[in-house]
Formats: C-alpha cells, sequence, structure tokens
C-alpha cells in the first residue's frame, strides 16, 4: 500500500510538465488567454450581466406597479387604510 501511495507522488511531477501549448510564441501572443478585457473573464461578465438584468427586471416590475398604481392602496377612502408595504406614508 504505502509503495504504490509512494510511486504514485513520485509519478505526479512528470506528468504535470506535459502541457500543450506554452511555448514561447503562444504566451507572447496572448499572455492573458482567460480576460477578455483589463480584469474580467467571460464567465466574470456573464455573471454580471445576468445579475443587472435581474436587477433591472426587479425595478421595471416596481416602476409598472407604482405607474399603475398598484404598489398601495388608494387614499380617497374615508376609513384608515392598511399599507401592506410596511412603509408608513
Amino acid at each position: 500500500m504505502r509503495l504504490s501511495v509512494l510511486v504514485l507522488f513520485a509519478s505526479l511531477p512528470l506528468g504535470a510538465c506535459a502541457s500543450v501549448g506554452t511555448d514561447y510564441s503562444s504566451i507572447a501572443a496572448n499572455p492573458t488567454p482567460e480576460l477578455i478585457n483589463e480584469s474580467q473573464r467571460d464567465i466574470d461578465i456573464m455573471r454580471n450581466e445576468m445579475v443587472m438584468d435581474n436587477i433591472q427586471e426587479r425595478m421595471l416590475n416596481g416602476d409598472i406597479r407604482r405607474f399603475w398604481l398598484r404598489d398601495h392602496p388608494s387614499r380617497l377612502s374615508p376609513f384608515p387604510i392598511t399599507y401592506t408595504s410596511g412603509m408608513p406614508r
């Protein structure tokens, strides 16, 4: 058992050196292949766009509710009205 673990760990450095595309010309052609702009990868940009789409969709929903006066009860009632938003008016 110990011998097999020792052989496994001894062979790890041999397999780690065999890598494709790490010559000088590939590094000189594109030193930061994972970056799309100055500081973000493609996945970072996609995540930011998804977060912004979600925020803008929620803000649009709030704007539509305020436009159609669906965000609070009518103030024209002669009786006291309880606001469901939790924010006193």
